[in-house]
């Protein structure tokens, strides 16, 4: 958030985690070409799109820095199938002038996170791709995934093997957690924005100890809440909405 570069310590676990859960939720087979140009020390990069191609035995295509030019020209020669993307970054694709060429890529699906709804369904629209968002925690045991594909820009709901997750209340003025009379955090309410948060296990260390909560709905549980702004909507499908930084 403040431009510098922090340590992200990544367990094995939680490695295999993020690749076998977007692995599954892509339907990656040896059959497909896995196509990423973003950094591989960017959570999208190292955890996702390579985790995913060697877990679902998919080929990977580690593409130049992105452009649209560059784009077209390697998924067309790497035949890619499943395009990973990062934030907004395939946005500049829509400046360029529409062709019939866009319908004839072999992209079936474009995965990642931080993608706004609008974009997805632009890009759906030209291309005749699927767009799955994904959310991926380096820090914590979290992953979430829209599977269903229904609600273009959600990130869906947990995978199987993710921790227990809430959206609890914050002052997203100042960053401050709120809590009920007993001292506990409290859940959002449908609609609501909050931050996420993570039950650890009481086994389980946290690279990030000021962000634990000790006793959040518990007496002795133990949650990591994340920077991430997150609202779950009435059907308990979530949606990223911003980091903490932009508000604060």
């Amino acid at each position: 958030e403040t431009g510098e570069l922090r340590a992200a310590p990544v367990t094995h676990h939680r490695w295999a985690l993020s690749a076998l859960g977007a692995a599954a939720a892509c339907t990656l087979t040896p059959d497909d070409t896995a196509y990423c140009c973003v950094p591989l020390h960017h959570p999208a990069g190292i955890l996702v799109s390579v985790g995913a191609a060697l877990a679902g035995g998919a080929r990977l295509a580690l593409g130049s820095a992105f452009s649209p030019k560059s784009f077209h020209t390697e998924v067309r020669r790497y035949g890619a199938s499943v395009v990973f993307y990062a934030g907004e970054m395939l946005r500049p694709l829509l400046f360029e002038r529409p062709g019939r060429a866009d319908r004839a890529l072999p992209i079936r699906l474009f995965a990642g996170s931080g993608m706004r709804a609008d974009l997805g369904e632009k890009l759906t629209q030209r291309f005749g791709a699927g767009i799955m968002e994904f959310y991926a925690s380096t820090s914590q045991r979290v992953i979430l995934a829209n599977a269903s594909g229904v609600k273009p820009g959600a990130l869906g709901r947990v995978l199987p093997g993710s921790t227990e997750i809430a959206v609890v209340k914050c002052d997203l003025g100042t960053g401050t957690l709120l809590r009920d009379g007993d001292g506990h955090l409290v859940r959002a309410l449908p609609g609501d924005a909050g931050l996420l948060a993570a039950r650890l296990d009481p086994h389980e260390e946290s690279a990030f100890d000021s962000s634990v909560v000790l006793g959040a709905f518990g007496e002795r549980d133990r949650w990591y809440v994340t920077r991430d702004v997150i609202r779950r909507d009435d059907d308990g499908d979530h949606w990223y909405v911003d980091a903490l930084s932009g508000f604060v």
